[in-house]
């Protein structure tokens, strides 16, 4: 026997949508993610945008994390009813509530120069506990990084652990954007996609490079706007 999977407390009655993995990618378009079709569908649900801060983000992804976020902030802030939360990591976690104004966030990238390492874990707990403390029920997480995380183990058993403490596919959904052209960071990423082995699928990933001639925040722009 496996051992048991730990559970998130959580706040909200379970949901009484029941939909299978294999139904919601249906209504998916082929290479598209929750995140940009919740976007562009305008649903009043609680979003999280997990913005990798780690050392490696300086420079070249720094700047273009900065342009495609930008990009669908004022968006995001108008349709999140209690406002976006916004959460920086390297190997610490600073987090930001209830932003209804896009140049907090714009100003975010230019007071929080990128430092430190990658704890992508810590990161994503500090989004679940705010999942299931509210009493919506309804999340969306955005993140966006460029490189392998601390503890790839880690990474899993937290997603594993949100996964096993909903009732449907529809009460949350992690979307990763690859920024840069790492390789490690690209095939653990589609194992997270692909293999993870979750009790619900609630992990879908756009990987730019796999667009190609697309910068990423070209990619961003296409995504919400088709």
């Amino acid at each position: 026997m496996g051992c048991q999977i730990s559970r998130y407390k959580r706040n909200y009655p379970p949901s009484e949508v029941r939909t299978s993995s294999s139904q919601v990618k249906q209504k998916l378009r082929d290479g598209d993610c929750k995140f940009f079709t919740q976007a562009r569908a305008k649903l009043a649900r609680d979003y999280i945008l997990v913005i990798d801060h780690s050392g490696s983000m300086m420079g070249e992804n720094w700047a273009a994390a900065e342009e495609a976020v930008e990009f669908f902030a004022s968006s995001i802030c108008d349709f999140d009813p209690d406002g976006v939360s916004v959460i920086l990591f390297d190997h610490d976690v600073l987090k930001f509530e209830n932003v209804r104004d896009p140049e907090f966030i714009k100003n975010l990238f230019m007071s929080h120069s990128p430092y430190g390492s990658t704890d992508l874990a810590k990161a994503l707990d500090v989004a679940f506990q705010e999942h299931f403390a509210s009493k919506r029920g309804a999340s969306t997480v955005l993140v966006i990084t460029d490189g392998a995380p601390d503890s790839q183990d880690d990474v899993e058993s937290v997603i594993k652990k949100a996964a096993a403490s909903i009732t449907s596919d529809e009460e949350l959904s992690i979307s990763f954007v690859q920024i840069g052209r790492d390789a490690d960071a690209r095939t653990f990423l589609k194992f997270l996609d692909d293999e993870l082995n979750a009790k619900f699928d609630i992990v879908d990933v756009v990987v730019p490079s796999d667009f190609q001639e697309m910068s990423f925040a070209d990619v961003i722009k296409k995504s919400l706007s088709d």
